[in-house]
């Protein structure tokens, strides 16, 4: 299982690159994929697995730490730019990039992986409730901040994520859809890397983003291996 999850994702990733030495797809081929993720993809993978978890008090540490971790996140990534004089976009990409981890694309196989099916349900409560929502307000109030010349009002925030596919699909999947939602939705794709693809779809320094996306699995193929030795010692 752990081979399968590496070999998958290290194939993409070289498809990646391949495609793009052989520019086989057109400039916006990007933009397009990205939309295709936020609006179909994403929503779809709310309708699956948001049905079927279940919340008790054991899970708050786990809802909490992505929140917790994001405020520190807030916090270093203004010290850096103060420090090392990033440009206003990059800041952003920054605070998107780095609070918002790839918790569901890289996060349920190397849980699976590293970790045993049983420990899947808390990386879905991670990503779902964590990861997820602070995408849903925190990644969209500083894609409203700085994707514009103009701070944006409070109303304009709360309708910007009123209007996203995937906050519906959140909703839906909480109150209406049964645990379990018809075959068709279990082919859609799990949440990609979503926080960079926001980015990049609002023009801020997309280069910046998709590196931090590529990099950043990466090196998870090596840390993520020995946090999980790390916590089995600890065990």
């Amino acid at each position: 299982m752990a081979f399968d999850a590496f070999a998958l994702i290290l194939t993409m990733l070289a498809l990646g690159m391949l495609f793009a030495r052989l520019r086989a797809f057109p400039d916006n081929a990007g933009d397009v994929i990205n939309r295709v993720v936020l609006y179909v993809c994403l929503p779809a993978a709310m309708l699956t697995y948001v049905p079927r978890l279940r919340l008790d008090t054991s899970l708050m540490g786990v809802v909490v730490t992505p929140w917790l971790l994001t405020v520190a996140t807030v916090a270093l990534v203004a010290l850096a730019t103060r420090v090392l004089k990033f440009r206003r976009d990059e800041h952003a990409v920054l605070l998107l990039c780095v609070a918002l981890c790839n918790s569901s694309f890289i996060g349920y196989p190397m849980v699976r992986a590293l970790l045993g099916e049983h420990a899947l349900p808390y990386a879905v409560v991670y990503d779902q409730f964590g990861t997820f929502i602070l995408l849903s307000t925190f990644g969209l109030y500083v894609l409203a901040r700085y994707g514009g010349d103009a701070p944006p009002t409070a109303r304009e925030i709360a309708l910007r994520i009123a209007k996203f596919p995937p906050v519906w699909a959140l909703l839906f999947g909480l109150t209406l859809m049964p645990e379990q939602p018809p075959a068709w939705i279990g082919s859609a794709l799990p949440t990609m890397i979503t926080a960079a693809a926001l980015a990049i779809s609002h023009q801020l320094a997309p280069r910046l983003a998709a590196a931090l996306v590529g990099y950043g699995i990466l090196l998870s193929l090596v840390t993520l291996p020995m946090w999980a030795w790390v916590v089995g010692r600890l065990g």
